[in-house]
């Protein structure tokens, strides 16, 4: 699994693609990865592209897991998810991940499977994440 982030600044935001199939591993390593990067405080607000990702190589103990390491670094930080997943399999494990943050830990978790709403959300006029990423010089 690939993962890029971008730190934007119109909006500023975080973006991060995830591309091919996803693992617990490899979320847990881009995690520590974001958290002792410099830009780490960019924003509040992280918008998390799936339309990319091909496979979840997770159950849900792996997801549970996962979700409340990510939503206690993110609840400390005060930010507010945006998940654009629109296959299925991404929105299925979108859900997973939302409930699991809102049923432990009252944390909202926004999912959104047409892309210009996900992007309406955040306040970026781009019709698409790539046009959004270009218009960022990125």
């Amino acid at each position: 699994m690939e993962i890029e982030r971008f730190y934007l600044s119109d909006p500023k935001i975080i973006l991060v693609r995830k591309t091919g199939a996803m693992t617990a591993k490899a979320v847990l390593e881009a995690l520590e990865a974001h958290r002792n990067s410099p830009h780490a405080e960019h924003s509040n607000t992280k918008l998390i592209d799936l339309s990319q990702v091909d496979s979840f190589e997770m159950d849900f103990s792996a997801v549970n897991r996962i979700s409340s390491d990510l939503t206690r670094y993110y609840i400390s930080r005060n930010m507010t998810i945006i998940l654009y997943a629109p296959t299925q399999v991404s929105f299925g494990m979108a859900r997973m991940y939302q409930s699991v943050a809102e049923a432990r830990f009252d944390m909202m978790a926004e999912i959104y499977d047409v892309e210009s709403e996900a992007l309406a959300r955040i306040g970026a006029p781009d019709a698409t994440i790539d046009a959004l990423i270009a218009r960022n010089g990125l």
